[in-house]
């Protein structure tokens, strides 16, 4: 076992416990190598005033965290939905906690987070249930299945850049979804250019898809017979303003 914290100008961590038993790193800003030196014994993480691009980048070398099973969010800045998507990569969370942010409030975090993390037990200290993964499904499972048809729609036309854009998004683990790795196994390698336009096609996309997950159930079923050739439509149309040569540095920067 072992304590202690470290000190920088971006930020202090602090690392408490055992590997593999009650291991614990909080991180205050911009500290984020403590996670990385705790390694797959990490069990806890805190991360405050970490804004979410750095969350994201932190969850990403955490892959192989398989004891780690809590994770508490505070001051990150987090205003939208998709921007919980990296946390699907964590293999072993179970309980999450997100206070002291923009959408803590909002009705649809608790469904939205049943939905992509089928493994979570509890969301705040109150228990996932049967009745929360039920709204879930209803809320957000036909957003998986237009999102689907559009993967196999491109890879059918030999066209990768919509299941590229969901990649980019943290979007390969959402349900209904084929495996995107598997689509693009074979894919062009995209310029920086090109995947910059991925995320931000990914992100009005997948946008517009979670606002109207927030319709009653009646307006999804209207929404499913329509929704698949709006979403074909946007992303050719973004990617038109790219062979156009049209500057969309001010859209993807804002």
């Amino acid at each position: 076992g072992g304590e202690g914290g470290e000190r920088r100008a971006r930020g202090f961590a602090d690392v408490t416990g055992t590997a593999g038993v009650d291991l614990e790193v909080q991180v205050y800003g911009e500290a984020l190598e403590a996670l990385e030196r705790a390694g797959p014994g990490l069990v806890a993480a805190r991360l405050q005033y970490v804004s979410m691009p750095k969350v994201a980048q932190a969850v990403a070398g955490l892959t192989g965290a398989t004891a780690l099973t809590k994770l508490s969010l505070s001051h990150n800045g987090l205003r939208a939905l998709p921007e919980l998507n990296a946390l699907a990569s964590l293999p072993a969370l179970l309980h999450l906690h997100v206070t002291d942010n923009a959408l803590a409030h909002s009705a649809l975090l608790r469904p939205y987070l049943a939905f992509r993390l089928p493994r979570l037990q509890a969301f705040n200290d109150v228990p996932i249930t049967d009745a929360d993964r039920a709204l879930a499904q209803e809320r957000f499972g036909p957003v998986g299945k237009m999102l689907a048809k559009q993967v196999v729609l491109g890879h059918q036309q030999s066209s990768p850049r919509f299941a590229m854009a969901l990649l980019h998004h943290h979007l390969e683990t959402l349900p209904s979804l084929p495996s995107l790795r598997t689509v693009l196994a074979n894919a062009y390698r995209a310029s920086p250019h090109a995947q910059r336009l991925h995320a931000h096609a990914a992100s009005q996309v997948v946008g517009m898809l979670l606002e109207d997950g927030a319709c009653a159930g009646h307006c999804l079923d209207s929404l499913h017979t329509v929704w698949p050739g709006i979403v074909h439509a946007l992303v050719e149309a973004t990617l038109a303003e790219l062979e156009d040569e049209v500057d969309l540095s001010p859209l993807i920067d804002s």
